[in-house]
């Protein structure tokens, strides 16, 4: 095969693909067809006390829409942070949530014009003898008036034709409750080290590490977390990753990130060799934890490139130094 025709068969390939992305994309973006913002409404409110917020939602298609907007309360679903709401759970406190439009209310449907925009106020009221505890709900709209099954929701995002807000409401008399906030796990990504021994990993220096770590909140409240995640040899930084802040709901756990790449990495360089210190230090409100472990570079690459470096040059030497010159 030429040039010229692995050019014509690339460009072919590269075409076909476009093709193929396009109808995707589309749907997409039709599948959408609202939005809402803010995305996430969180607040600590006093027993007695109420609030109000404005929501600003927009349908995006072009077609009018029967739309529903309801209240659904959710629970922590996994340790990426991902609510899975419950609309089969009633409990009391679902009568704390109100809209105060003058047409619109919670649980009855409602036209919602092709581009128009409209706001949603929420009003939030707290009985004088709530109790002191955390409330997490996600107001709902959707063009489903039927029962809605237990389904993940993701924030400002599609789930079929429903998209949603996150409500984290926090019911105390303080304005930063206590908190607990602790490192569940803090450890190397298997596939990056060679060996292990205990809290002691050995790993190649000329190897990316990634880490894993997830913080747990212990608590009966909200915190939104973040730190440092710091690798020293002899007390001196080589390394330095701050940490994405992100909300800890009260009695879950969620996997760490961290900025800008969303991986923890440690990325050696070439003289970074022997005992290393990692250091992982996460900070809330009134809250914070330590963990570490111990990591040791071994340059196992670079003798390896070196031992089959000084292979192939004594093997030249020997085959030059039998090789006889020609008359």
């Amino acid at each position: 095969m030429n040039t010229k025709q692995f050019s014509v068969i690339l460009s072919v390939l590269l075409l076909i693909t476009a093709i193929c992305r396009l109808p995707t994309i589309a749907h997409a973006q039709q599948s959408i067809g609202f939005s809402i913002y803010p995305p996430v409404l969180e607040t600590v409110i006093k027993p007695g006390k109420t609030i109000t917020q404005v929501f600003t939602i927009q349908n995006l298609s072009e077609s009018d829409k029967i739309v529903t907007a309801r209240v659904i309360p959710f629970v922590p679903e996994d340790e990426h942070g991902s609510p899975l709401l419950k609309p089969n759970f009633q409990p009391s406190w679902l009568s704390y949530f109100s809209l105060a439009n003058s047409v619109i209310t919670l649980g009855q449907p409602f036209n919602f014009s092709a581009g128009k925009t409209d706001q949603l106020i929420l009003s939030i009221s707290i009985p004088a003898n709530a109790k002191e505890a955390d409330y997490y709900a996600t107001l709902i709209l959707s063009t489903n008036t039927e029962p809605l099954e237990s389904v993940s929701g993701v924030t400002n995002s599609a789930v079929n034709t429903t998209i949603g807000a996150n409500l984290l409401l926090t019911v105390n008399t303080k304005a930063n409750p206590p908190t607990l906030v602790r490192i569940k796990d803090f450890t190397i990504i298997p596939e990056d080290i060679l060996y292990r021994y205990g809290e002691v990993y050995f790993a190649d220096n000329l190897s990316p590490i990634r880490f894993r770590a997830v913080a747990e909140n212990a608590g009966r409240f909200l915190t939104k977390i973040g730190g440092l995640v710091r690798v020293s040899k002899n007390n001196q930084a080589v390394s330095l990753q701050s940490l994405v802040p992100a909300n800890l709901l009260a009695g879950s756990a969620r996997e760490i990130e961290a900025s800008p790449s969303g991986t923890i990495t440690f990325t050696p360089h070439l003289t970074d060799f022997g005992s290393h210190k990692v250091e992982l230090d996460t900070r809330a409100d009134n809250s914070s934890s330590h963990s570490e472990l111990t990591l040791v570079l071994l340059p196992i690459k670079v003798s390896l490139g070196s031992l089959l470096g000084l292979i192939l040059l004594i093997t030249i030497i020997k085959i030059t130094s039998h090789t006889k010159p020609s008359a």
